[in-house]
């Protein structure tokens, strides 16, 4: 089934236009993110049991970013509350020129960016997804997660604990300018089987198996055949020696490949960082890093993953950007003010860690 759009944001929506109706005239460039988001998180032990409806995504509010005479400035609230769209323009124009007023007797210099382009878009998504979070028979998931770490216990020998986790998140943003009309849900779903248990030497060892996507509580389900393959993993991880120091050819499984990418390549060619020349991939564009078997695609079109939105926390479409081609540095990563000030396009992964956070690529 399709993951319903948030009804919340859908009577909200007359307001937020409305919102950005009255301050359009007022400033260069003007949009609003409304996010609603709810789910679940869970994790289940020998000897503890928390459930709880909300988890690190969870979050409900609304941000305004403008434009002014190159700079940029934002306004994050929870709710309107009883504030009409006319009296909360006012108090974002007040607080907002007051800002700039502050930096001009300082004299502060800003970084000068362009205005955004806002060419007219409008965009309804809602992916799939079996089982919604906040539907969820918590009952029924306690005592699967709970029947797991028992069989874990069971097989694994020596374990000390298995511990089953699980965190699902129902997002739903609204993304508004004056041309653009966006809207997106989708729900993502994690969970963990983590096992402890101590070696001979009496060296405690942990080993993790995990199950995600962009989906819904069905892919917990996923658990089920991890904690079969602990036995296994957990006997090889205890008997495993310790690594003698220096250089070895290696062959890694595709989630390890996928971190070694990400932490020692993927935040080298995220372009805000170009921006402050603190990214040594900007000097290394069309240049080689690797061999002509490697080629690395990033971005939310890449796959139908916990990372697969429609668009942006800047109203970008999601994208699939070849980051390395046959071995050629192409491009990085890059949100829309980073683009803007290195004469770049957006490529979708401007984010927010949330609604009240600045974006970040």
């Amino acid at each position: 089934m399709k993951a319903p759009f948030s009804t919340y944001l859908d009577q909200l929506t007359p307001f937020c236009k409305e919102l950005v109706e009255r301050l359009d005239p007022l400033y260069d460039y003007v949009s609003l993110l409304a996010t609603d988001s709810v789910g679940l998180s869970l994790r289940i032990a020998q000897r503890r049991k928390s459930v709880s409806n909300s988890n690190m995504t969870t979050e409900r509010g609304i941000v305004v970013r403008v434009a002014k005479n190159g700079l940029y400035s934002e306004y994050a609230f929870d709710c309107p509350g009883e504030r009409s769209a006319e009296a909360l323009a006012e108090e974002i124009r007040k607080t907002l020129d007051a800002q700039l007023a502050l930096l001009a007797k300082t004299g502060t210099r800003p970084y000068e960016t362009g205005a955004l382009e806002d060419e007219p878009l409008e965009l309804f998504v809602e992916k799939e997804a079996e089982e919604l979070p906040e539907e969820a028979d918590l009952s029924r998931l306690v005592d699967f997660f709970t029947e797991l770490s028992d069989r874990g216990m069971e097989t694994v020998e020596g374990a000390l604990d298995v511990i089953l986790s699980g965190n699902s998140t129902h997002i739903s943003k609204l993304f508004l300018t004056k041309n653009r009309f966006l809207r997106q849900s989708y729900v993502y779903t994690e969970g963990n089987a983590i096992t402890y248990a101590p070696n001979e030497e009496g060296e405690l060892k942990t080993l993790y198996r995990g199950a995600s996507g962009c989906g819904g509580l069905e892919i917990l389900q996923e658990l089920r055949d991890r904690v079969e393959e602990l036995p296994g993993l957990m006997a090889d991880l205890l008997r495993a020696e310790k690594i003698v120091p220096g250089e070895y050819d290696i062959i890694t499984s595709p989630e390890v490949t996928g971190l070694i990418a990400h932490e020692a390549f993927g935040h080298g060619v995220e372009m805000d960082m170009f921006v402050k020349g603190r990214a040594l991939g900007a000097e290394y564009i069309d240049k080689r890093v690797g061999s002509d078997m490697v080629t690395m695609h990033e971005g939310a079109l890449c796959d139908e993953s916990v990372t697969a939105y429609a668009f942006d926390d800047e109203g970008v479409l999601a994208g699939d950007v070849v980051e390395i081609d046959h071995g050629i540095l192409r491009s990085g990563i890059c949100d829309s003010l980073a683009a803007k000030r290195l004469n770049f396009h957006p490529t979708g992964n401007g984010k927010r860690e949330n609604f009240s956070h600045k974006v970040y690529t």
